[in-house]
């Protein structure tokens, strides 16, 4: 498909300069109003993506799921939001940011709502899908408005990959939290509280001031996710950084049927806790790669190497020593992933135009989603085939191969990015 070209290289009469709802510059107050409403509605929109993860038990026994159909179910929310991504992640390039986070918010709510009243496997797969849309719309948009919003492009990409993972973390607990208090409504009781959330984030996002950008008048010519053609090599081995999303989503998809299909049936508290726990430590890494200075790269693969030992052993060791390794891998496995990835997400940024940056990171967004469908659907595939305690020992010893080659890919990426 070609791809047409931006209208802003034909000059000034193709573009038209568009103030934001905050007028200029934005006063300090000002400022962070708008990274706090833009980070809040970003993490609730992820925390609805994984709200699933703590409750795929009562999926499977609510409509007769096999280990393989839920991590399909995982898998066509990342493949729904790789294609919203290629479809949709630069249309906020061209007719604002808000109002392209106000159509995801709003397909979060639709997505929550299908859950709660869903009676089958396929309106399951539905919701799945529209809760990708959602992703789809919020992730690039909301990560070039917060780059548009920050002093420096290297907070606001921090800021966003901040709020992606503890969206991602946070959705677990809630769902297990919830489920608690309603038993009788497992399953539909969550997605009705964060459909909830969702509307809430709507009003948060009032708050939100665009700053003035050119915006294209061919505001609805379709633009594919793309970087420019100078940072292409540095975009792919920055891609390579981003490897830890494949472990990402096989732990999202397998963790908690690895949990009951070692231990029985555990508390959905301790479910949700688990799922959680490489999205948190994925948090905490980007702390840590923010202090880790030259050796960044090396401190994120090593930390994913060891984190794949003990999320390969967690299914060979004895039921009472599973949880603790099960945790001690996703941790290192999350706080590796977070070393590495707000680097690589800053590097695809780093020299772009503001009225390409949603094109871009979209382009970086549709390659960690890929990474995420092929996570789940590999070990989902392993497990069907030989079960989930030889089958999560086989892909987290791929994993360590593939983890060691994109480390060496990654050699001689810019030690101050990020």
């Amino acid at each position: 498909m070609r791809v047409p070209m931006s209208t802003a290289t034909h000059g000034h009469a193709a573009a038209q300069v568009v103030r934001g709802v905050g007028g200029g510059r934005l006063t300090p107050r000002r400022a962070a109003a708008t990274l706090g409403a833009i980070a809040f509605a970003y993490a609730v929109v992820m925390a609805g993506t994984t709200l699933p993860t703590s409750l795929y038990p009562a999926l499977q026994r609510a409509f007769g799921l096999s280990t393989a159909a839920s991590t399909q179910l995982f898998a066509i929310y990342a493949v729904t939001v790789l294609a919203g991504l290629i479809a949709f992640g630069s249309i906020s390039d061209r007719v604002g940011r808000r109002p392209v986070l106000y159509l995801g918010l709003s397909a979060a709510i639709a997505s929550g709502i299908l859950y709660a009243t869903a009676s089958s496997i396929p309106l399951l797969f539905v919701a799945r899908a529209m809760s990708g849309v959602s992703a789809a719309l919020v992730t690039g948009t909301a990560t070039a408005f917060l780059v548009d919003s920050a002093s420096r492009p290297r907070l606001g990409a921090s800021v966003a990959s901040a709020a992606n993972m503890l969206g991602l973390g946070l959705g677990p607990i809630l769902a297990a939290v919830v489920a608690a208090r309603f038993p009788e409504q497992v399953v539909s009781a969550p997605f009705v509280v964060h459909a909830g959330l969702s509307a809430i984030a709507c009003l948060a996002l009032l708050a939100a001031a665009e700053r003035p950008r050119r915006l294209h008048r061919r505001r609805f010519e379709i633009l594919l996710p793309a970087v420019p053609r100078s940072a292409l090599p540095r975009f792919l081995r920055a891609s390579a950084a981003s490897v830890g999303f494949v472990i990402m989503g096989a732990c999202t998809a397998i963790s908690a049927i690895l949990l009951t299909a070692v231990n029985g049936r555990p508390d959905i508290i301790v479910v949700g806790a688990v799922g959680s726990t490489i999205f948190l430590a994925t948090a905490a890494g980007q702390l840590v790669g923010a202090r880790s200075g030259a050796r960044w790269r090396e401190l994120g693969f090593l930390a994913i190497v060891l984190g794949l030992v003990g999320i390969g052993s967690a299914a060979l060791v004895p039921p009472s020593l599973s949880i603790a390794v099960l945790v001690g891998g996703l941790s290192l496995a999350g706080v590796g992933h977070g070393v590495l990835f707000p680097r690589a997400l800053a590097l695809t940024i780093a020299d772009v135009a503001p009225d390409r940056r949603a094109r871009a990171s979209a382009a970086y967004w549709c390659v960690a989603y890929a990474f995420t469908a092929v996570g789940a659907v590999a070990v989902g595939g392993l497990c069907a085939l030989w079960g989930e305690r030889t089958g999560v020992p086989v892909y987290a010893g791929a994993m360590l191969v593939v983890s060691t080659a994109a480390g060496i890919a990654t050699r001689g990426l810019r030690a101050e990015a990020g």
